[in-house]
């Protein structure tokens, strides 16, 4: 029968989630290089990175080539 050897377009498709990149990680906002009066004290909220811009899905048998955009 024709049902055993069946390929469904399931198991290679891409989806624009994994190599996307959102404006939150990098962004620089002027809370964290500012001086003040008091004694010039450093907050880490300026540069901090998130880990949900280039997460990889291990879904199916796609290839992604990361290296030559």
């Amino acid at each position: 029968s024709g049902i055993g050897n069946r390929e469904s377009g399931i198991g290679n498709r891409e989806s624009g989630i994994g190599n996307r990149e959102s404006g939150i990680g990098n962004r620089e906002s002027g809370i964290g290089n500012r001086e003040s009066g008091i004694g010039n004290r450093e907050q880490g909220i300026g540069n901090r990175e998130q880990g949900t811009g280039n997460r990889e899905q291990g879904t199916g048998n796609r290839e992604q080539i990361r290296g030559l955009s």
